[in-house]
């Protein structure tokens, strides 16, 4: 805009509004879900070094969840004979094995076609235990422990023989050993889950009332040279609710600019 004034000077006045810029932000939201992988059987191991199982167990699911068990490598069974309920299912077992192979019940043993991947046990382990750290009042039933190639036992393990909705689920990260319940009544009543992580029985207890999926398992206070001691374990594959798909939603905000409207 020009003004010419009474004086014979001219004002050259630009309206400030034009030089303005505006900033528009805009947020995105993207949720990304790591799904509970399928799970069927009460005991899955998926290999290390030497005997991946050494176990006197003879209970291998009792509760309608899971039963048997499947193996990606070899075993130490006691030297005496032990079978368990198997419901029509096929366990496994890929490598070798010393002492007496417990009977299946109503299912069969194969050594190949293990139907597990432990990557993405893994890669769901990490999500969950991502998950309960962040928000534990989302996963009030979760136990996260982060093993950094060490040694843990589990605690806060819950009510004895809870119900699915009341039950604990452990979660380890990491390689290491993770110990079963040291302190409530020589039981463990959560479902362990430790894909990297050998679980080391290393005193007496009656049972774990839920589930094991670890890399290794072992009674060690059972083993008395090549043999293992009848120690009454039982393995009873309640399925918790804690064992759920894992949600997480990213917020991105982003700024661009745009001239204004008037």
């Amino acid at each position: 805009m020009i003004r010419r004034l009474r004086n014979g000077f001219v004002v050259a006045a630009v309206a400030a509004a034009s030089l303005w810029v505006v900033a528009v932000p805009r947020v995105a939201a993207e949720t990304t879900c790591q799904n509970a992988p399928s799970l069927t059987h009460s005991i899955v191991l998926f290999g290390g070094s030497g005997n991946d199982y050494v176990s006197a167990n003879h209970t291998f699911g009792s509760e309608g969840d899971m039963y048997g068990l499947a193996i990606d490598g070899s075993a130490q069974f006691p030297n005496y004979s032990t079978s368990f309920t198997s419901s029509g299912i096929t366990n496994y077992i890929t490598g070798g094995w010393t002492g007496m192979r417990p009977n299946a019940n109503g299912g069969s043993w194969s050594s190949t076609g293990f139907p597990y991947t432990q990557q993405t046990w893994i890669d769901y382990a990490s999500a969950l235990a991502d998950a309960a750290e962040a928000d534990p009042s989302a996963y009030p039933n979760v136990r996260v422990y982060r093993l950094n190639g060490g040694t843990m036992s589990i605690t806060n393990d819950g009510p004895d023989y809870p119900s699915r909705a009341n039950q604990t689920l452990h979660v380890a990260v990491g390689s290491g050993t993770l110990r079963t319940t040291r302190t409530q009544n020589d039981k463990t009543d959560g479902a362990i889950l430790a894909p990297q992580a050998t679980v080391n029985v290393n005193r007496q207890i009656h049972h774990i009332h839920g589930w094991v999926v670890a890399s290794r398992f072992r009674e060690s206070y059972a083993i008395n040279g090549g043999n293992i001691n009848n120690t009454g374990l039982q393995v009873h594959g309640q399925n918790p609710d804690a064992f759920v798909d894992v949600c997480t939603t990213t917020t991105t905000t982003t700024t661009t600019t745009a001239p204004p409207t008037t």
